[in-house]
C-alpha cells in the first residue's frame, strides 16, 4: 500500500532518568550535556524532542534550545527505529554557550503536535 505508520508517542511512558550539564574544561564557553532517556513502555516509542533552557543565578532563562532526535542520535542510529521497549538511550552533546555563563538548566522532553 505504500503507507507509513508513525511510531507511537507517549510522553508519560518515556522520561529523562538523569541529566547533567557541565562546563568543558578544555574549551571555553562550551558545555557538555549528558542525559539518559528511558522508554518504560512495553512497545517501541518515537524519539522525543528535547528542550534545554539555560538559566542564570536567579533561575531566569538565558537561552533555550530545541534538540531534535537528529541532533542527539549518533550517526549510525536511525530515528525511524524509535526507542525500543524498556530500553535506555544515552545522549551526549557538546554545545557553545556564547559567553552566557549559565548557572543552571532545565531539560524537558515532548512530542510536537
Amino acid at each position: 500500500l505504500g503507507c507509513d505508520v508513525p511510531l507511537p508517542r507517549n510522553a508519560e511512558l518515556i522520561g529523562i532518568e538523569s541529566s547533567s550539564l557541565n562546563a568543558d574544561a578544555d574549551h571555553e564557553n562550551q558545555v557538555n550535556l549528558d542525559a539518559l532517556l528511558r522508554n518504560r513502555a512495553s512497545y517501541t516509542l518515537a524519539f522525543p524532542v528535547l528542550s534545554l533552557t539555560l538559566n542564570d543565578l536567579h533561575d531566569k532563562p538565558l537561552a533555550r534550545r530545541t534538540i531534535l532526535p537528529s541532533d542527539y542520535l549518533p550517526p549510525d542510529e536511525k530515528e525511524a527505529r524509535g526507542v525500543a521497549a524498556n530500553h535506555e538511550v544515552s545522549i551526549q552533546l557538546h554545545m557553545d554557550t556564547a559567553e552566557l555563563r549559565p548557572i543552571g538548566y532545565r531539560l524537558e522532553l515532548y512530542y510536537p503536535q
